[in-house]
């Protein structure tokens, strides 16, 4: 009698045990898709290593500028894998002459990194990469370089160094004008610190500050401009699709996720 008083005891006990301790208590895997629009605002360093007979203070330019787009997300529990397209608008000086006109599809891949919730606010770093690509361009120097044929040395030497030329003949060309992928991109290197705050579980807006560093190796118009970006994003999310694992019941009802 005693020994079955102990054997039913142990059995009560394990059936309080086991569901806390079962291994799908640790495999709750939850996927969301999230969709996104986004505005931002650039401040643009704009550098020009293409050789010149300009002062030195004219190699670099900043210049204000602003972006909007479309973000796709898949995010599994803390952590995120963005991508999308982005719209960027680049107005910025010439080194020769007036004002270059650009615009430019931005591809980000992101992975964000989600810190532990503060009430319903949650905050997160990232980091990744962009490819840009100029759809649209409208660059002044074209000009300079036209009424100045005694300069075609200095594209000469740029193109013995190893970089991609637009069309020698017409710089005012985007790929959507008919010029290819070649001296028409760029890829740059991308870090950023939000915040994102949960008006339900739906819907949620996020405010982000990022650093884009444009990367050797790629360069566009026919000064050769690199771009470094600090960015202030800020934009509404809408939760798509939300997927998770089983829940997982004890015998006093309770459940775990």
């Amino acid at each position: 009698m005693i020994i079955s008083q102990i054997d039913q005891k142990k059995l009560d006990q394990s059936e309080l045990i086991l569901p806390v301790l079962h291994p799908g208590n640790f495999n709750d895997k939850k996927i969301s898709i999230l969709v996104g629009a986004v505005i931002g605002y650039d401040k643009d360093l704009i550098k020009s290593p293409f050789p010149h007979q300009k002062s030195e203070e004219m190699l670099g330019r900043i210049e204000d500028n602003f972006r909007l787009g479309l973000n796709l997300s898949m995010e599994m529990n803390a952590v995120e894998i963005t991508t999308g397209v982005h719209y960027l608008i680049k107005n910025y000086k010439s080194v020769y002459a007036g004002e270059n006109q650009v615009r430019i599809a931005n591809i980000p891949l992101m992975l964000k990194l989600k810190l532990p919730f503060a009430g319903f606010m949650r905050g997160y770093v990232a980091g990744g990469v962009s490819g840009n690509y100029v759809i649209h361009a409208n660059y002044q120097e074209h000009d300079y370089f036209r009424d100045r044929p005694q300069l075609d040395y200095v594209e000469n030497n740029a193109r013995a160094a190893g970089y991609s030329l637009l069309s020698g003949s017409n710089y005012k060309n985007g790929i959507f004008e008919g010029e290819t992928i070649r001296g028409n991109h760029f890829y740059t290197a991308n870090i950023a610190i939000g915040l994102e705050a949960h008006l339900n579980k739906t819907y949620s807006i996020f405010f982000e500050q990022a650093y884009s560093h444009h990367l050797k190796g790629s360069a566009i118009g026919p000064a050769f401009d690199h771009f470094f970006s600090s960015t202030t994003l800020m934009g509404l999310r809408y939760r798509l699709l939300k997927n998770s694992n089983r829940v997982l019941h004890t015998q006093a009802g309770n459940s775990f996720r």
